[in-house]
């Protein structure tokens, strides 16, 4: 064998055993399926992804037949207490989107300023989504965190999705 062979050897071996390795913890994918014509206010919800990282994360809404305006609520819950959390209030009026960061205690709901979020509302892909940096979160982020979606301010007369784990490893 010659040095260049065994060179190549290595670095191919090297290669092989790193791609073994798990990377860090640091994202983790899951969605939610949601059934059919269950809508409370005319709005119905197909399918809720997020994706959980440690810097940022990125939730995504399916609706069927997504209108043209409205207020979507897409959150996180503290898995520690259940309760407090926070989230982006996506807003569409006028055909303009608006995304606000917010977090959520037991005096209620603030809106804070938060670089690096945003948010889409696409009619054609009847689809909304918000992404956010856990920098702005007063709770999290954990290795595991609870995510929520629900359409308007009216929880009781609205489609919404319950909470959903979505764990790092």
């Amino acid at each position: 064998m010659t040095a260049r062979s065994i060179a190549r050897t290595s670095v191919a071996g090297l290669v092989a055993a790193l791609a073994l390795v798990p990377g860090p913890a640091d994202a983790a994918t899951a969605s939610k399926q949601d059934p059919r014509g269950d809508g409370m206010s005319g709005v119905d919800f197909r399918s809720f992804r997020v994706d959980n990282g440690t810097i940022r994360t990125t939730m995504g809404l399916s609706v069927a037949k997504l209108p043209r305006k409205g207020v979507v609520f897409l959150s996180f819950v503290d898995p520690i207490d259940g309760e407090y959390g926070g989230g982006v209030r996506v807003r569409r009026a006028k055909g303009v989107v608006s995304a606000r960061f917010y977090n959520e205690n037991y005096e209620g709901m603030t809106m804070s300023p938060c670089p690096g979020t945003r948010a889409t509302w696409s009619t054609g892909k009847d689809r909304v989504t918000a992404t956010f940096t856990w920098s702005c979160a007063t709770y999290g982020p954990y290795d595991s965190n609870y995510f929520y979606a629900q359409w308007g301010r009216d929880y009781d007369k609205s489609d919404h999705f319950g909470t959903f784990q979505v764990a790092r490893d």
